[in-house]
């Protein structure tokens, strides 16, 4: 479960978000709408550490994500895409969501220089997890394709793949 309790946030003397709170369960789908300025992108930016919250507190599962950096938050499995697509437009789409789980997949820098079992068997895993993702977004069928082959329609799916 992700929750927020009394989360506020400040830019000097703006007090941009007062007192937000929300509880989204795990695996759940969830829209945050609202005109230009009510700060939806605030929201997600604190949530994934890229902005500290002024007041409140942010959890994931019981622990806290307030002070956590971005890169701790995503070991925890939270992450997000922006409203620019950012993808690597010549690799292919398996080798997109790839390199997003490449976080998370525990296993640090002698693994790499010398190429370990736990390198190949994290490395295999996250491929098998890469076609699970590009099935969950309907992208399976084109998992070899470059990215900039797709519609813009398609390039969104791949992004929620490889968040």
């Amino acid at each position: 479960m992700l929750r927020l309790a009394a989360v506020s946030r400040r830019f000097g003397g703006l007090k941009v978000l007062q007192d937000v709170t929300l509880a989204i369960p795990r695996g759940g789908i969830f829209g945050l709408i609202g005109p230009n300025g009510a700060g939806k992108t605030t929201v997600f930016n604190l949530i994934t550490g890229l902005l500290a919250p002024s007041g409140g507190t942010i959890e994931f599962d019981g622990l806290p994500l307030t002070g956590l950096a971005p890169h701790h938050i995503t070991r925890r499995g939270i992450a997000r895409t922006f409203q620019n697509i950012r993808l690597f437009r010549e690799m292919s789409l398996l080798d997109n969501v790839v390199v997003g789980l490449h976080a998370r997949l525990g296993y640090g820098s002698f693994d790499v220089l010398a190429g370990t079992a736990r390198l190949r068997r994290a490395e295999r895993q996250a491929r098998e997890r890469a076609h699970e993702l590009l099935s969950w977004v309907r992208l399976d069928h084109k998992l070899g394709e470059r990215a900039d082959n797709l519609s813009y329609g398609e390039q969104r799916r791949l992004e929620l793949a490889r968040a």
